[in-house]
């Protein structure tokens, strides 16, 4: 409901609902001016990389993908905790090391 058809990102915003990638909040809000920490990230993160997230019982919902970025050596060295917001260069890290399969670096584990 606080996305508009006339705001620049919500084609990219509309995708990524339609893939899967973000749900938004339980009220029905994207919250679009808002920071993104590293346990969002993380979800959407996987998701857009087709990362393998295998869910396990009643794990917090970021908690499998933060474990299959953990397994694939993904996480920034930079990132201090699941509420740490992320910078642009943490996620191009995480993207780059996805996208090339970089597991020869250290990986930050949470």
């Amino acid at each position: 409901s606080d996305v508009r058809n006339e705001d620049w990102f919500s084609s990219f915003v509309c995708k990524a609902r339609l893939e899967g990638l973000v749900s938004g909040y339980p009220d029905r809000t994207f919250r679009p001016a808002n920071e993104i920490n590293f346990a969002e990230a993380a979800k959407i993160t996987a998701g857009a990389f087709g990362v393998d997230i295998e869910a396990q019982g009643s794990m917090e919902w970021y908690r499998p993908a933060v474990n299959a970025l953990n397994a694939k050596n993904a996480i920034p060295l930079t990132i201090r905790g699941l509420d740490h917001k992320i910078t642009r260069g943490e996620m191009a890290e995480m993207a780059f090391r996805l996208r090339y399969n970089v597991t020869d670096r250290d990986s930050a584990w949470l």
